[in-house]
């Protein structure tokens, strides 16, 4: 029972752990590309900047949240 409490925190809180320092800017393409799968140039019109712009900020939030994940993932296989 206290395994899946402990789990069930710890699940609860990863999101805010990969997702710390994300501006409101990097949230909103997360969520309008991956949540709302809209197209480069449909997350451009909403933020008013350019798909390629777009682009390269969302590639450069996803390689920090895959650095963070493998820090996390590292650092529970870690004896």
């Amino acid at each position: 029972m206290d395994n899946r409490i402990y789990y069930k925190e710890l699940f609860e809180a990863l999101p805010n752990v990969i997702l710390k320092d994300t501006t409101d800017y990097e949230q909103q393409l997360l969520q309008l590309r991956k949540v709302d799968q809209l197209s480069w140039e449909q997350i451009a019109e909403v933020v008013g900047r350019s798909a390629n712009q777009v682009r390269y900020d969302l590639h450069k939030l996803e390689a920090r949240i895959r650095y963070r994940v493998a820090k996390i993932t590292e650092a529970g296989t870690q004896k």
